[in-house]
């Protein structure tokens, strides 16, 4: 799977938003701290929010495992619930059903000519085209994007919104993302979440903000890594990539780098790593 210049990595769904079913799973559009986010449930679990009561559990997940995927710049919570098929295939051979959110970006960009799709913070598009036609991007290691502090608060208060809603633990957490949410996804892990994810998934991600990391690295120290990126990818070349995988490498507890002929995308060995995580 490759991307559009607006990052979708996926196809629109049309009955999302009726609450369409996938193989006995159920999917609707639900509202954590502001933030939209498709919950996709597995079979057995109720379409309403768990009340939360002293004696009650969670039926949303027997096991207790949970995934969350962040879309990239331009997509829609719809464009990573594309891979909601294919994940239910691949972790229902595992006996394993484990909830799944696909969260919605906060930023509108229907008025910058992008209609439908959303940002997790803006970018400077002339900015990035000066880079990618000098291929430097040095300069995008250790910078942070004006907007992440907020988008990773949005995202942070959400998820404590689902632990709460479900009676799930972020120790239990399957999180991701693709390009800027996966970079999105590493920030939170790094630096936002209380406890850090089981699991921490990276499609097309890039270094940045790395002396804020560092001094955070140790909360990384008990989460596997698997990142994947193309080696032709025309938007965050393959070094971007490289410099991240150096990072997780040396401050994971345990970390891999999946490199594939192909662009900005997500191929389906990526897909596969991900449900064997």
């Amino acid at each position: 799977m490759e991307n559009t210049p607006n990052e979708n990595n996926s196809d629109r769904n049309e009955n999302i938003a009726e609450g369409a079913t996938r193989v006995e799973w159920s999917a609707g559009f639900e509202e954590f701290a502001g933030l939209r986010a498709i919950v996709l449930r597995p079979p057995g679990a109720s379409n309403s929010a768990v009340r939360k009561t002293d004696n009650s559990e969670s039926n949303v997940s027997k096991s207790r495992e949970w995934l969350l995927l962040c879309h990239g710049f331009g997509a829609s919570a719809e464009d990573l619930f594309g891979l909601a098929e294919p994940l239910v295939r691949l972790f229902e051979r595992q006996s394993r059903q484990p909830l799944m959110v696909f969260p919605e970006a906060p930023i509108d960009m229907s008025d910058f000519g992008i209609e439908g799709g959303r940002a997790w913070w803006p970018l400077n598009m002339a900015r990035l085209l000066a880079m990618a036609q000098s291929n430097d991007f040095d300069s995008i290691r250790n910078e942070e994007p004006p907007g992440l502090d907020y988008a990773r608060k949005s995202l942070v208060d959400a998820i404590d919104a689902m632990t709460e809603r479900f009676r799930l633990s972020t120790s239990d957490l399957i999180l991701g993302g693709f390009s800027q949410g996966a970079m999105l996804a590493a920030d939170t892990a790094i630096r936002g979440l209380k406890q850090s994810p089981r699991r921490l998934v990276l499609f097309s991600g890039a270094m940045i903000c790395e002396t804020a990391w560092t001094t955070h690295a140790h909360s990384l120290d008990e989460t596997v890594v698997f990142q994947s990126h193309g080696l032709q990818d025309p938007v965050l070349p393959i070094q971007t990539g490289r410099w991240l995988s150096e990072y997780m490498t040396q401050h994971a507890k345990h970390a891999t780098f999946h490199t594939f002929h192909g662009g900005h995308g997500i191929p389906p060995e990526a897909i596969e790593a991900l449900a064997n995580l």
